[in-house]
């Protein structure tokens, strides 16, 4: 179905499956403006010293990068489940 009033479940779920694919497509040597490229930015990010956070619903993707070099030195992804 096109058009409508727009599903904030379905923008939730689409946000949600996109920060899924970018982890999935993250490496080791990465910058900072990689993973904003990849990830995108949702509306709800955070972004710290050396820490880019994207949350969407009820996923958490944070990735840590070095202070220096500004690459990146972990990553991970929490998938909230409900009870």
């Amino acid at each position: 179905m096109e058009g409508g009033s727009g599903d904030s479940s379905s923008d939730a779920s689409t946000g949600q499956a996109k920060l899924i694919a970018a982890y999935d497509k993250l490496v080791q040597g990465m910058d900072w403006t990689d993973v904003e490229a990849l990830v995108g930015v949702p509306a709800n990010n955070e972004r710290h010293y050396s820490l880019f956070i994207g949350v969407v619903g009820d996923v958490r993707l944070s990735v840590d990068f070095h202070t220096r070099s500004w690459l990146i030195t972990s990553a991970t992804l929490k998938k909230r489940v409900h009870s």
